[in-house]
Order: C-alpha cells, then structure tokens, then sequence
C-alpha cells in the first residue's frame, strides 16, 4: 500500500512540474509579466490624465534597453522587471528640462501639469515632509513598490485562470484519472515498485545540503582545570548539576 500511495504521490508531483513549467513557457512567450507591469506603471504616471508623460517615459533609452523582444502574439513587449532606482531615474528625466539639473523637489514637481491627478500625488509625498529631494525619491520608490506589488498581484490572479485550463488540458493529454492510476498500481506491483525507486532517486538528487550533511558526534574530552571554572561560573547559584553534590 505505501508503493502505491508513493506512487501516486510522484506522478501528480510530476505533471504538477509539467503544468508550472508550461505556465512559465506561456507566460514568457505571451509577456504578461511586462504587460501587468506596465498597467502598473499606468496607474503610477496617471496615463489616461498624462499621455504625454507616459509616452515620454516609454520612449526614455533606459526603458526601450530593458524592452523583451517581438514575438508572435506576444502582448507586450515591456520588460518583465524595472527596479524602483531606473524608475525615479526615468521620471526625473521625463520631467526635468534638457540641460536642467534638479536639486529641489518643487523643481521635480514643476514638470507636472497643475490640474493632474499624477502632481496632486507628487505634492502629497512632498507634503508628508520629504522636503529634501533625496528623501522625496525615496519615497516615490517605496510609492511604486506598492504599485508594482498589486500589479504582481494582477499578474498571478490572470496565471491562475490560465493554470486551471493547463491543468486540465494536462490531465486530458496524459489520462490522469486518479483512480486509474490507482487500480493500475495495485494491480502491477511492477509499475507501483519502479515509481517507487524513481521518487527515491528524485528525493536524493534534489534533497538540500543542510538535510544531507552530517557531522560527526562530538568526542567526550577530560575536563581541564580551567573548564571546570567556567562551568561552575555559568551555573547559576541554588542549582545544583547532575552527579555532583551541592
């Protein structure tokens, strides 16, 4: 019964690797990572307020380096990841004048249009008493942190949806009826004794180093003069230790 339960243990632990690896494969061939990134990234710049901005930011040599390459159906080509540092560093330059170096924060915030929803955000944070620029940039980091961390959010609800239909598209291909499966091991003690050995084999290869390294015992050594010092040092007072008398 344990061959059989391993078993079956293994072979779905197997066609759930299938099902993660095809997930990735299509994820990666559809880019759906740059796609929820960049709806993050029009949420943060306000796009539907701010086209120009956004645009500005799109086309910035430090976005367009980052950008995956065309693929067929792919929905997007913006790249999977953007760091909170290229991040403030892309939008200081969308907003600051060619040639100008900024040094305050109202000099950052001027590039801005006065009615947007994007400069009423960027006053709040100033606001909060990120005076000085150095601070109001890192607080638009943590800002599109938190932005990004809800566009993952949308990204691993879409992969979800489509795991569900991968799974069952997996099941479908490979028959993976679980009591099938079970009748079929009971019966062939061959089969329920092979999968048994390759689970074994797959636990050992891929077992972590911490579970598979053993250390020797530690060898009992006479107590000198000034260990016994230490020992009775570290005992506290009223306690009284095993095989010695008080």
């Amino acid at each position: 019964m344990l061959q059989v339960i391993v078993g079956m243990i293994f072979t779905f632990m197997l066609l759930s690797l299938l099902g993660t690896t095809v997930n990735e494969l299509i994820a990666s061939w559809r880019g759906w990572r740059g796609f929820y990134m960049e709806e993050g990234l029009k949420r943060l710049l306000q796009q539907k307020d701010n086209p120009e901005i956004f645009e500005k930011f799109r086309n910035n040599p430090i976005y367009k380096q980052l950008l995956q390459h065309a693929a067929p159906l792919r929905v997007s080509q913006a790249p999977a990841y953007l760091s909170a540092d290229n991040f403030t560093s892309i939008l200081s330059n969308v907003l600051k004048k060619k040639g100008e170096v900024l040094t305050t924060v109202d000099e950052f915030i001027q590039g801005v249009p006065e009615d947007s929803e994007l400069r009423r955000i960027l006053e709040q944070l100033k606001e909060e008493g990120h005076e000085n620029l150095g601070d109001f940039k890192n607080r638009l980091q943590s800002w599109f942190n938190d932005i990004m961390g809800e566009a993952g959010g949308w990204y691993k609800r879409h992969l979800q949806f489509v795991t569900l239909f991968v799974g069952l598209g997996i099941a479908a291909v490979f028959n993976a009826d679980s009591f099938a499966i079970y009748k079929h091991l009971t019966t062939n003690t061959q089969a329920a004794a092979l999968l048994e050995q390759m689970a074994e084999k797959y636990t050992l290869t891929n077992e972590a180093p911490t579970l598979t390294t053993k250390t020797a015992p530690p060898v009992a050594t006479p107590a000198t003069p000034s260990d016994t010092s230490q020992i009775a040092t570290a005992t506290p007072a009223g306690h009284r230790r095993s095989g010695r008398p008080r």
